[in-house]
């Protein structure tokens, strides 16, 4: 049996990361869990008003910190290390260092996204690659990214020895080369995306109070806001721009379908004051919003899979910002789910022109989704947090 959990992770402990990690049910099950927070290592925005005051958790300054952590507990046959950074170049020092360690390494590999360029062509891949050569940051960025894979192949740093899969692109989120670690894996264990176990926990409870197919439901992204794009130095878009061109859409939806637009809050998301004109803000109830609306509107938020699950008619929002910024990386993640569900989209920045009541669904793309990035067939009927705790208790 595992007795000690260390959980790294680049962002404080969160109320959803405690959960997604079953923190309570471990701790019952007799195992003690660490929080390892790098957080003061990297600029992340105002997501500390977010943190959870826990008594395991242990703030990381630096590398000689974190080495000493692992020190510590090196002693310790029964730890596990869950590390939630997908390898690359940024975060390439924290496998150099548990390179040098005994520890196994777990990864949770959900929350995969459709990729659009591996839905290109062999041409198009060519001459985005050259587009990329030509800019000299990306070319930076690519010759980093070769530097990972280096350093992955000759053994430099640490392979995860136990991945959790949920969906058959779920293996993506361990990040650069995550083909090796698959290869080299001691298990692999099916698992459901976070959005699924939810699914399942709705469909057996069936309590909702929100008014069925009265409303439509926006996911938001934070996009201004988001603490990850300080995180990974990539620009964010302009609040004021951003806020008004989706206010004046979500008027022409009101006034399309003579309905309500409700705002599902990104976790992340800090609104001391509504920029949405007033509209709802649902907080930590993005599952039951969408199972129950009518019509769902997004970017390329993770959260369309609840969309996938209750079979909810998606449109995807682009914007002449969104499409320019970090080298069109918001708009080409739109296009993989719109390429992935065969979604239509629309540019909110010039005036639409779309009939909302004839948009439709794809049945044949949705199955193929759910088992491509949100379940496997071993797992389907199944909660995680069983499975999980079942492999940490038998070990």
């Amino acid at each position: 049996m595992i007795n000690r959990v260390l959980i790294l992770s680049p962002i404080p402990l969160t109320r959803k990361i405690y959960d997604n990690f079953y923190i309570d049910q471990l701790i019952l099950a007799g195992i003690k869990v660490e929080f390892i927070d790098f957080s003061d290592m990297f600029s992340i925005g105002d997501l500390h008003k977010h943190e959870l005051n826990y008594a395991g958790t242990i703030k990381v300054s630096g590398k000689k910190a974190f080495n000493n952590i692992l020190k510590r507990y090196s002693a310790e046959s029964d730890c596990l290390i869950f590390s939630t950074f997908s390898y690359c170049y940024q975060f390439l020092f924290i496998y150099r260092i548990l390179k040098k360690y005994k520890f196994p390494v777990a990864f949770m590999a959900r929350g995969a996204m459709p990729s659009f360029q591996l839905l290109q062509t062999n041409i198009n891949r060519n001459l985005i690659l050259i587009s990329k050569l030509i800019n000299p940051i990306k070319c930076i960025r690519i010759c980093q990214t070769i530097i990972t894979l280096i350093f992955k192949k000759i053994g430099l740093t640490k392979k995860i020895e136990v991945i959790f899969q949920a969906g058959i692109y779920g293996l993506r989120a361990i990040g650069t080369g995550y083909q090796m670690d698959v290869k080299s894996a001691d298990k692999i264990i099916g698992i459901n995306y976070f959005d699924y176990d939810q699914y399942i926990q709705i469909q057996l409870n069936r309590k909702n109070t929100m008014p069925a197919d009265k409303y439509v439901v926006f996911l938001d992204e934070y996009l201004p806001y988001h603490p990850d794009f300080d995180l990974l130095s990539m620009k964010k878009v302009n609040a004021e721009t951003y806020y008004k061109e989706l206010n004046l859409f979500f008027d022409y939806v009101e006034r399309s379908l003579n309905t309500k637009v409700i705002i599902a809050a990104h976790p992340k998301s800090v609104y001391d004051v509504n920029p949405f004109e007033g509209r709802l803000i649902s907080i930590n109830q993005t599952a039951e919003v969408v199972s129950n609306s009518r019509l769902v509107l997004a970017h390329s938020s993770t959260s369309i899979s609840f969309a996938v699950c209750f079979n909810k008619k998606v449109l995807l929002l682009s914007s002449k910002e969104i499409r320019s910024i970090n080298g069109g990386y918001l708009h080409n993640s739109l296009l993989g789910f719109s390429e992935a569900l065969e979604l239509e989209w629309v540019d909110i920045t010039t005036s639409p022109n779309i009939d909302l009541k004839k948009i439709e669904i794809n049945r044949q793309k949705y199955e193929s989704y759910l088992y491509s990035y949100l379940t496997n067939p071993d797992s389907e009927k199944r909660q995680t947090q069983e499975i999980f705790l079942e492999y940490l208790i038998s070990k």
